[in-house]
């Protein structure tokens, strides 16, 4: 996805100097040939690859996560992955050539009556565009669900079986802090599925939505190309807005990272400072010498329990809490 990104980027980034400057259109900057102008087009049709493999991350996250596919399932149709966007996508960039053409600000595919045919702008632009965001929605608003549903569920399971457990114990009534915590976790992981959907697509569609409205109201009026009445705006939201999936991705890839390695040294902050993860102050037993012991053994379970939330907390640094 990244080499596509790369290739279509680039050539996009060439603007008009690849084309034909015998064009019956004069573009400033033109300095190509029919050839070039060719070969600029191919590239730039570069950005269905990406498209798609795009779609194959919203697959992906669909079966792990919300078909519940192992991981050797996964590894059997990796290379579907891989194979399927790069095989459309070069089709669609050979089945362009003989279409390619100036477009003002780079050679691609033009829309009717400047094309004399619908149905190259249909198959490279529109019909990619509108299958990806309609499917890679619907994947990813499915996971969500199945990441909700699932949460709430363990949530009321904690619930319940803390509840029955406090009942039976009289001495622990006030100690509901453990199923708080079970409860915030569960919301927590709740949000970041819910973000992490959110952020995924919405860099889908600040890519991708506005190269499609430029399509249509290039479409839906010709009258307004290369004239003063084009959209500026559209246009330069178009050539900044497009070749950025790549970028986006590596922001979204990276940030629960950063977020996680931050919750895990405040995490840590707070067990040095005696306190728990919440930021209350872990209980002391003030009682007889047997219950003091007692409580001993509980708070270095749940010193274990708090290290043991993070996957980053190693099995040296559980030790090191419990020789403290």
């Amino acid at each position: 996805m990244s080499c596509a990104d790369i290739f279509a980027s680039s050539a996009m980034a060439l603007s008009s100097f690849p084309i034909d400057k015998d064009s019956p259109l004069t573009v400033f900057g033109a300095k190509g040939t029919r050839k070039t102008c060719q070969a600029q087009g191919f590239f730039v049709q570069f950005f269905a690859i990406s498209l798609f493999c795009n779609l194959g991350l919203s697959t992906y996250s669909f079966l792990s996560v919300g078909r519940g596919w192992s991981e050797r399932q996964m590894r059997r149709v990796q290379y579907w992955f891989y194979g399927v966007p790069v095989v459309v996508g070069m089709t669609l960039a050979i089945y362009g050539i003989p279409f390619y053409k100036n477009v003002a600000i780079f050679c691609h595919i033009d829309v009717p009556p400047l094309e004399a045919a619908a149905l190259p702008i249909v198959m490279l632009l529109l019909v990619p565009d509108a299958t990806v965001s309609v499917l890679a929605t619907a994947m990813m608003g499915f996971v969500y669900i199945k990441v909700r549903h699932q949460t709430q569920r363990t949530a009321r399971w904690h619930f319940r079986a803390s509840s029955s457990s406090i009942s039976r114990s009289p001495a622990r009534r006030g100690r509901s802090s453990d199923v708080q915590a079970s409860r915030d976790r569960s919301l927590q992981l709740d949000r970041q599925v819910f973000w992490h959907s959110v952020f995924y697509l919405s860099a889908f569609y600040a890519t991708h939505t506005v190269q499609f409205y430029a399509v249509l109201n290039s479409w839906l009026h010709p009258q307004k190309r290369f004239s003063g009445q084009d959209s500026y705006l559209v246009w330069l939201l178009f050539t900044v807005l497009t070749p950025l999936q790549g970028f986006w991705n590596a922001f979204i890839y990276f940030r629960p990272r950063f977020l996680q390695e931050l919750r895990r040294r405040k995490r840590q902050a707070a067990v040095n400072n005696g306190k728990n993860p919440d930021g209350f102050p872990l209980e002391r037993d003030t009682h007889e010498a047997s219950a003091s012991q007692k409580m001993k053994c509980e708070e270095r379970a749940n010193a274990v329990s708090v290290l043991q939330l993070e996957p980053g907390n190693s099995a040296q640094e559980v030790t090191a809490a419990l020789n403290k």
